[in-house]
């Protein structure tokens, strides 16, 4: 497989010689296809696929899941003759294009067998010609020698049975007139051998033909397919075998994705980046299985933030995308993958059951890097180092001198009262009333409802309609969470605490002074 742009790929063998599928359109036709070679050709982005050979039993076949990835990519894929109306009557519900009358022999029921349509083909050298008969090749034939009155009815299922009954590896048109013999009558055969000696019927390289010019009239249309906007996330099985089977494009070179994560394996770093990846992978997981979804927005932000941190000019993004192993398909998964790690960090708080806040994560972090340690001896040394100045600043104060003693007062009559017998001391004033406390006065209304929806199935007691200003919510928040002992945070203008706490709730607001308090 050749690494270069080309906007039609023709997987082709046996049911069509290449340089008539050239002579059809201007396209790269590629041998037959195996499990894997799908995935790879995506690095030479192609705009649509034609899918008509693939191999048989030898080799594990195309995988459906190939195909998906390269519809998800935004490429079009056609199908038709051989393996292609296999996998276009199997494919046709998520998008690829069947084509011919095979195909439409399977996908309506009347065709259900892989063996209709597999042969014993030569090597590549010699043109992958066919050696043997394809069993759907007979099912044609014999009904037109039947449309032509050659057969009949009867004879031509006794033609179809008599090659069924034949492996089709030893199935040749010799072996085949030979079962027949005994099954047909002198001038059934006579005929059948004539119409053999003529040029049987060809109807894989008939659907050969139409699958080509299809896909490349679509793919001379310039008619847009984009990706998908969030890709089918393919089970554990086949990422791993796309990861070993998939290929990685640098500078034209086309090297096995098996290969470079072999080479990665080998660093003195390998298992601190295998951790790194797995958070990664395991926080987008866990924020997926709760029901978290980024929006298209979100996803594009996140990837391009990827990007960018590492210095990927736009002009760059798509050879930079194919040097790291990712096809369209892959590289939309990474970004959703990020786009959901910050979802969850984001909300961490409430995703799990009193989960960290932002601080604590950054507490964490410091504590495990030891960049706490540092950050505390680097201020420990300021201090000793600040320590002399500060009391030199101490011992340059001076005590304030204490208040000048009162100037005597000329009181001649001080005496007067005490022979009387009554204090001198003028009539102490009543205390002042004091005001009447008037009750704390708080919002006029507040709403409390429990939510589940949209929280991965956790309950929640939101309060709404406080009418308070951000740091106002912020404090009532945290008051709220140290007389619950729970968890909680400001979603918008309203209170969000873990946990269904509506009745504690309304008697807490009502001490706070909220008029009225509904319960939703």
């Amino acid at each position: 497989m050749t690494p270069r742009s080309s906007p039609l790929l023709v997987f082709l063998g046996p049911s069509l010689p290449a340089p008539e599928a050239r002579r059809i359109a201007r396209c790269t036709v590629l041998p037959p296809a195996r499990q894997g070679d799908v995935w790879r050709a995506l690095t030479l982005r192609p705009r649509a696929i034609a899918l008509v050979d693939g191999v048989f039993g030898s080799e594990p076949s195309v995988w459906h899941h190939e195909l998906l990835d390269a519809l998800d990519g935004g490429v079009a894929v056609f199908g038709g003759a051989s393996m292609g109306a296999l996998r276009a009557a199997e494919l046709s519900v998520h998008g690829m294009v069947g084509v011919g009358e095979i195909y439409a022999a399977f996908a309506a029921g009347r065709l259900t067998g892989d063996d209709e349509v597999a042969l014993l083909h030569g090597p590549a050298d010699a043109g992958h010609r066919p050696l043997t008969v394809p069993l759907v090749q007979v099912r044609f034939t014999a009904e037109a020698a039947r449309a032509k009155g050659e057969l009949s009815t009867a004879e031509a299922r006794r033609l179809v049975a008599a090659a069924a009954a034949i492996h089709y590896a030893d199935r040749t048109w010799r072996a085949l007139l030979d079962a027949a013999a005994g099954r047909l009558g002198a001038g059934a055969m006579e005929r059948l051998r004539a119409l053999v000696r003529q040029g049987p019927p060809d109807p894989k390289a008939d659907d050969a033909r139409k699958t080509i010019a299809a896909a490349a009239a679509f793919a001379a249309s310039g008619a847009p397919l984009t990706p998908s906007p969030s890709p089918r996330r393919p089970s554990s099985l086949v990422r791993r075998a796309k990861l070993r089977q998939g290929a990685t494009t640098v500078g034209g070179a086309l090297l096995s994705s098996g290969a470079v994560i072999d080479s990665i394996r080998a660093r003195d770093d390998a298992l601190a980046l295998a951790a790194s990846g797995q958070r990664t992978l395991l926080l987008a997981g866990l924020a997926r299985s709760l029901g978290l979804q980024p929006s298209p927005v979100d996803v594009d932000a996140a990837g391009q933030s990827w990007l960018a941190s590492l210095g990927v000019p736009p002009r760059r993004r798509a050879s930079f995308l194919a040097a790291s192993g990712l096809d369209d398909a892959d590289a939309r998964r990474l970004f959703e993958d990020l786009a959901l790690e910050e979802l969850a960090l984001h909300r961490a708080e409430r995703l799990v059951p009193d989960g960290p806040s932002a601080e604590e994560g950054l507490a964490r972090a410091a504590q495990l890097d030891g960049s706490w340690a540092g950050a505390a001896r680097a201020l420990a040394a300021a201090r000793v180092q600040d320590a002399p100045r500060r009391r030199q600043a101490m011992s340059k104060r001076r005590p304030p001198a204490p208040p000048p003693p009162p100037e005597p007062f000329h009181a001649p009559f001080k005496d007067l009262a005490g022979r009387l017998g009554v204090s001198s001391a003028p009539p102490a004033a009543p205390p002042p009333p004091e005001p009447p406390s008037a009750p704390a006065r708080g919002p006029a209304r507040a709403v409390v409802r429990l939510e589940r929806k949209g929280r991965g199935g956790k309950t929640a007691t939101v309060v709404d309609g406080l009418g308070l200003g951000a740091r106002e919510l912020e404090r009532w928040l945290e008051e709220l969470k140290r007389s619950l002992g729970c968890g909680g945070a400001v979603e918008d203008a309203a209170l969000a605490l873990q946990g269904d706490h509506r009745e504690r709730v309304k008697g807490l607001l009502e001490a706070k002074g909220v008029r009225k308090v509904t319960l939703g």
